[in-house]
């Protein structure tokens, strides 16, 4: 079957060549109806199936070789398929480029990539990803790779489509009429809004890549433009990282109405360099997500607990966690890793909605909650030494408990960090704090070192 497959990529190769020699040289004499692009691309085709059907064969070797023996020595090796699982992936071209929907599990998603040969993940990238931008699952680095062709095309497609519609404005409004359809206004500051998101996203990028001096590297984990847009980026790798903390942050942090560089990746980048602090032996990674549609101010927005609920914000969260978590477990061999939210303000309160939903983490650290709408830490799916709650002298927020109770509450039952060098709302991750020492210590696990005090 191998030399079978070897001749047959030598003819397809061979027709390619001279196919492309005939188009050079009929001229005028080309029949009407030959296309080469059309007939070179089935040559192609066939030549890449060939390639791909060669390395398959060559996998199920393997994969009998790993997976059972010749026991008898007739020839014959004998596996099952459960064994075989895992070892060999799909068995044509057609088969490995066919991409699951939009909803596929995770870790489906992880295992389907993990099987495909580099050239194919390749071509995947560059062909269809904006298709592959819509899974969870994928590893950091393959992610990275997508969302910024993504971005880059976005970047390009949404000026194009702006100018058109800007010129069909301009065009109407020098009519004798001036009558310009409301729709196209519409359709004008909306593409307004998405270009302004790419943007956004794309200087927040440009500045992590080219900090000095250099930080760890940031892989674009989660990218959208429309709305109000959707950003996660990783510091450091999260799928061999032994510790990964994720910043949720509140009321405000969306990509469309964060002002220049976005706050909360300052706040990541502060985590991380903690979290290396408490353990430098360690391989650490730090996820800042920003991909849920946020209140926009404390009063009114952040009274709804719409924004944060498990139909819109919170589903997001949960789910954005299982494709990362799935793809540490696939490049890892099947361990979690240790994984670890920071939430802040109405963050907490989101990030409660995910837990209760199936949402899977090592630790949740709640500070300057809104509130969580559970009576417990068991009402998250976790014990209450793994349910921590912070609340800052002079911040007035988790006093009103709009959305349930404060973690830091004795009646909710978690544990309690000591923030004393932390004034107010916004200094849980202020450099240097006590209350920023703590996050990191729970981020790595090193329970036994967090500063502790008792609960409200």
């Amino acid at each position: 079957m191998a030399e079978a497959d070897a001749e047959l990529d030598r003819l397809a190769r061979e027709l390619d060549a001279a196919m492309a020699a005939f188009d050079r040289g009929a001229g005028e004499l080309r029949p009407a109806n030959f296309d080469p692009g059309y007939e070179g691309h089935l040559v192609r085709t066939l030549r890449d199936e060939s390639q791909y059907l060669a390395a398959w064969v060559a996998q199920v070797g393997l994969g009998f070789r790993i997976a059972g023996g010749d026991g008898d020595g007739d020839g014959v090796f004998e596996a099952d398929d459960a064994r075989l699982d895992g070892l060999v992936g799909p068995a044509s071209m057609y088969e490995a480029m066919r991409i699951p929907p939009p909803g596929t599990d995770p870790a489906e998603v992880a295992h389907w990539w993990s099987l495909l040969p580099r050239e194919v993940r390749d071509r995947l990238i560059e062909e269809h990803c904006s298709e592959l931008g819509q899974l969870r699952g994928l590893p950091a680095e393959d992610a990275d790779r997508v969302n910024r062709l993504r971005l880059e095309r976005d970047l390009t497609n949404l000026s194009e489509r702006l100018r058109n519609v800007e010129l069909t404005i301009s065009g109407l409004q020098h009519t004798p009429s001036g009558h310009v359809d409301p729709e196209l206004y519409r359709q004008r500051d909306e593409l307004r809004a998405e270009l302004a998101n790419a943007q956004k996203v794309a200087r927040q990028m440009q500045d992590l890549d080219h900090r000095h001096p250099p930080g760890p590297p940031a892989y674009l984990l989660t990218y959208e433009a429309e709305g109000n847009g959707r950003f996660a980026v990783a510091l450091g790798n999260p799928d061999t990282a032994d510790n990964t903390g994720i910043v949720v942050p509140g009321t405000g942090h969306d990509v469309r109405h964060e002002g220049g560089l976005f706050g909360p990746v300052g706040d990541g980048q502060r985590l991380y360099d903690q979290m290396n602090s408490a353990d430098p032996g360690a391989d650490n990674a730090v996820i800042v997500w920003m991909g849920a549609d946020m209140p926009d101010e404390v009063w009114p927005s952040a009274l709804n607990g719409t924004y944060g609920d498990i139909e819109h914000g919170a589903a997001w969260l949960r789910d954005d966690v299982a494709g990362y978590r799935a793809a540490h477990m696939q490049a890892s061999g099947g361990s979690p890793g240790h994984t670890t939210v920071v939430a802040h303000s109405y963050g907490s309160y989101m990030t409660g909605e995910a837990l209760e939903h199936g949402m899977q983490v090592d630790d949740f650290v709640s500070v300057g909650s809104a509130g969580i709408d559970a009576d417990g830490p068991a009402a998250l799916g976790m014990s209450r030494d793994h349910v921590w709650g912070a609340a800052a002298p002079g911040d007035p927020v988790p006093d009103i408990e709009w959305h349930g109770q404060d973690p830091a509450d004795e009646e909710f039952g978690g544990t309690v960090i000591a923030t004393n060098d932390s004034e107010g709302h916004s200094e849980y991750y202020k450099e240097g704090s006590q209350s920023l020492a703590n996050l990191g210590r729970i981020a790595v696990g090193h329970y036994d070192d967090v500063e502790l005090r008792p609960p409200d």
